[in-house]
């Protein structure tokens, strides 16, 4: 086959792949209305510009997921990735975690990029959908980045939490690595003696990086002083593991990519409903794998403790090398910080339960028992009749915006390379990582020029 021939036979493909990706836009509203018939109670918006009807946002909840967040713990994370399609759209996800420590995809949404307006409309949409999402009890994690730093507002109840991981990423750009590593320290520091001792560490290595630090509020990152509870969970990775799950999946076209991600929902929901009602087949089995493995740890490090009772419910305790730790089991309180952490006893409040002649799982928290793993799953999810889906005239594609050079296969984060900066940042404010490095003047080394518009420019000398 010749060059022209090639050429011509993979048009032809792109150009019948193209048109099917447009016509799956006027097919979308179809679909959204068969995935509401099969699962009565699901959530979706549709939102299309009022004038050229062309597609803006579609947000997808399951009534699953309304079900489930009263069982699960009160975590919620939230982040966007790209796609990889002939429209430049972004994907916007909200995940939690269940008893069992698994990932479950709570909404998902398209729009045409993260900003203030997509977040806001996202986070409305999730509030409508599920009125469990906005309360005292929950605790949104973020990176808080490109608007959604703004938009967050709209949760009035809800409480936040920084990802350490994306301050961290900023540490290195603008401190280097090894700074970093004595900031990773600072964020697993339990106790607020830990944390300013870390803190000093960090000061000794980097007086600016320690300014920096201290200006970002520390009730939203650093464990002593946060008021939300972080369920473990120092950063918003969860979501990038559905990002890394769906991967293949961002290439799609746009009902394939919503049906996928609907089917996978579908597959994990019957798959961990079965797998809860075989643990609880075990008999005396009261609460998740996951649960009792924390539990378990916290037992094996209760040994060789002096316990002194102050009431039934708390105590002192203390350990060889002769450090106390106070222990309020109604607070689920511990000096150490553990306990607070997550709600399961630590090894202290193991100590003192014994103490009382108590079994430590009476005082283990619902949301890892099993009968709370089955009921996040115990509605099934439906799937969905896309054959012959009817083509609408009142919702028509996306302008097409190609972005210029070779169309990206992985999310870039701030710290995966280490760029040059222009000018100071105010204290207090994360980062702006520039796209790009800076113009420099070959001639002068200055930079925001290049030597043709160089002041100091010398002409040829046959000029």
């Amino acid at each position: 086959m010749n060059y022209q021939a090639a050429w011509k036979a993979k048009h032809a493909i792109l150009k019948r792949s193209s048109t099917d990706r447009i016509k799956q836009y006027q097919q979308l509203p179809d679909y959204l209305r068969r995935l509401a018939e099969s699962n009565p109670g699901t959530t979706y918006h549709l939102v299309k510009d009022p004038e050229t009807l062309r597609f803006q946002r579609v947000f997808i909840c399951p009534i699953t997921s309304h079900i489930s967040l009263r069982y699960i713990r009160g975590l919620v994370a939230v982040d966007g990735t790209f796609l990889k399609g002939s429209f430049t759209q972004t994907l916007l996800l909200a995940v939690a975690l269940d008893a069992e420590n698994q990932i479950l995809v709570l909404g998902w949404a398209l729009v045409e990029a993260e900003t203030e307006s997509s977040w806001r409309w996202f986070l409305q949409r999730l509030k409508e959908a599920m009125p469990d999402f906005d309360d005292n009890e929950t605790t949104l994690i973020s990176d808080r980045d490109k608007g959604l730093i703004s938009a967050d507002t709209e949760l009035e109840y809800a409480k936040r939490a920084y990802c350490t991981q994306y301050i961290a990423a900023n540490v290195q750009v603008k401190f280097g690595s090894e700074v970093r590593r004595l900031f990773v320290a600072v964020t697993y520091a339990r106790t607020e003696a830990k944390f300013n001792s870390a803190m000093e560490q960090l000061r000794e290595a980097s007086e600016n990086a320690h300014v920096y630090v201290s200006s970002i509020d520390k009730t939203l990152w650093a464990a002593p002083f946060m008021t939300a509870r972080r369920w473990g969970q120092m950063t918003s990775n969860i979501v990038e593991s559905i990002n890394a799950i769906h991967k293949e999946d961002r290439c799609l076209s746009c009902i394939d990519l919503l049906d996928a991600i609907w089917n996978r929902c579908m597959d994990v929901s019957f798959t961990r409903h079965q797998d809860s009602l075989q643990q609880m087949s075990v008999q005396g089995a009261k609460f998740t794998k996951f649960g009792m493995r924390l539990l378990e740890e916290s037992i094996n490090f209760s040994q060789q403790r002096h316990v002194y009772v102050s009431s039934p419910t708390s105590g002192l305790i203390t350990t060889l090398q002769d450090k106390k730790y106070v222990v309020d089991l109604v607070k689920n309180f511990c000096a150490c910080g553990r306990f607070q952490e997550n709600c399961v006893p630590c090894g202290h409040a193991v100590a003192l339960i014994r103490k009382l002649k108590h079994q430590p799982r009476e005082y283990m928290p619902a949301v890892f028992s099993l009968e709370n793993y089955k009921k996040t799953y115990s509605r099934n999810i439906n799937p969905v009749n896309t054959a012959d889906l009817s083509v609408s005239t009142d919702c028509y594609a996306p302008q097409l915006k190609r972005p210029r050079g070779r169309p990206k296969e992985r999310r870039m984060r701030k710290g995966d390379r280490v760029k040059k900066r222009v000018g100071q940042q105010a204290a207090g404010q994360l980062p702006d990582i520039p796209d790009r490095a800076p113009k420099r003047c070959s001639q002068c080394n200055q930079v925001g020029h290049n030597r043709t518009t160089c002041g100091q420019h010398t002409p040829f000398p046959f000029q």
